[in-house]
């Protein structure tokens, strides 16, 4: 019976602790009066390995997963370029809007693009999903605080326009790819970090 017992605690708290993983995280923008919840935890690309070297671009939370996830030093210490990508639901007075949110720590172009957004482009089964930036101030989003802290030089993000359905149908895409476009330079990228299962878990708390 006391085996019994102690199998029983030890399942329970197994799925407590994948439950918690999975969860997203919700806060007040006390700015914009807005309800934001994220995903708990990032996809995470990396840039692919036949592409050119491009210096490291690696936020804390990306640097803490590696460590976590028991990455090969030699992975984490090389010139592959690395992106976040978070999914975020905005609530505004029960006006639910959904948005892909990246740290602006991407690549810079030099002369009058420096400052150019990057477009999107998520190839989900057999089609490509392409994302403008928006072009409005994060507050006017309701977002006035950045929705993860811990991003080092990332001070600025850029947030993409979706739905609860492009949610399910990303967590749902085996083999995810995104590019980068900024400036008309393509970037592309290949899963490091799979987000699913929290990007997944935020779709199943949104209203339909």
């Amino acid at each position: 019976m006391r085996s019994f017992t102690t199998l029983f605690v030890l399942a329970t708290l197994a799925g407590c602790a994948t439950q918690h993983a999975t969860t997203p995280r919700e806060y007040l923008d006390q700015e914009t009066a807005a309800t934001v919840t994220v995903v708990s935890d990032p996809w995470i690309f990396a840039g692919k390995s036949n592409e050119r070297t491009l210096p490291t671009v690696m936020d804390d939370r990306s640097a803490a997963a590696a460590a976590m996830a028991g990455e090969r030093p030699e992975f984490v210490s090389s010139k592959r370029e690395l992106i976040s990508i978070y999914a975020i639901d905005v609530n505004r007075m029960g006006t639910h809007r959904q948005y892909l949110a990246v740290p602006q720590a991407l690549p810079r172009v030099s002369g009058e693009s420096a400052s150019a957004a990057p477009i999107l482009e998520l190839r989900i089964a057999n089609q490509t999903l392409s994302l403008q930036p928006i072009a409005q101030d994060p507050r006017e989003l309701g977002i006035a605080k950045a929705p993860v802290g811990g991003h080092g030089r990332a001070s600025q993000w850029s947030y993409f326009a979706v739905s609860r359905d492009t949610f399910t149908s990303i967590a749902r895409s085996p083999g995810l790819q995104a590019t980068l476009v900024v400036a008309g330079d393509r970037r592309a990228y290949e899963i490091w970090r799979d987000g699913s299962a929290e990007m997944a878990g935020l779709a199943a708390v949104l209203p339909e």
